[in-house]
């Protein structure tokens, strides 16, 4: 009810990620994932008219679950009122993954991953390793409206990090069959080894001037090459 009425004004800084996150693992660990023979079900980070937690409808005719207890007010909170208040935080998207993946909707966890990593992309600085910047926190609500220096070298090992855990699902997940919506039974991404050597090339090409030979470079290109022979 919170978020209903203050997220209009604040967005997401009106958020409690910490009590969210909290929220979903006792979630994931007291509820069973659904059969994933049986995603097409209502339970499954559905609205009541058959849209997950990104907005895509999906067919919710078939082998529909009841939807009671905390898994499915947890799953109407994501959907009708927090994802579409994220704008710049990967945690909030990495929480929307961790759901999905819980639900057993491989190609919307991806999609939030990705999410996850172009708003760490979009943070200021980290390409230059200039002056800190100021970017507004949403980790608690306690915290809105204040903002919190962050160095370039934070923006910088933030952005390897969310690279780095964006090359990982695309590996877990590209090779996976879609359960949902129109594309059941595809793979959620068959172009995942492109894509993935895209994203890693792409920040090592941004953050070269600036971070070569520093200890997050090493690691990326290190992933990068893994990638190679994989």
């Amino acid at each position: 009810r919170l978020i209903e009425l203050r997220g209009s004004v604040e967005g997401e800084g009106c958020i409690d990620i910490e009590v969210m996150e909290g929220l979903l693992q006792h979630v994931i660990a007291s509820t069973p994932s659904p059969n994933p023979h049986h995603v097409n079900g209502n339970s499954n980070g559905e609205t009541g008219n058959g849209i997950d937690l990104l907005g895509h409808e999906h067919d919710s005719q078939q082998q529909r679950r009841k939807k009671f207890g905390l898994e499915h007010m947890l799953s109407q909170l994501l959907t009708q009122h927090i994802t579409p208040l994220i704008t710049h935080s990967r945690r909030l998207w990495q929480l929307i993954a961790r759901f999905s993946l819980h639900l057993n909707r491989p190609s919307a966890a991806l999609e939030a991953y990705e999410k996850a990593w172009r708003v760490t992309l979009n943070k200021p600085s980290w390409e230059s390793g200039g002056s800190s910047s100021s970017l507004p926190s949403a980790t608690t609500a306690g915290n809105i409206g204040r903002e919190r220096e962050e160095s370039p070298e934070e923006v910088w090992a933030e952005v390897v990090d969310a690279t780095v855990e964006l090359v990982d699902a695309y590996e877990s997940l590209g090779m996976r069959e879609r359960v949902e919506g129109l594309g059941a039974g595809e793979l959620v991404c068959k172009e995942w080894k492109f894509k993935a050597r895209s994203a890693i090339r792409g920040v090592l090409g941004r953050g070269r001037e600036a971070w070569e030979g520093n200890e997050s470079w090493e690691r990326l290109k290190g992933r990068g090459e893994e990638l190679k022979v994989s």
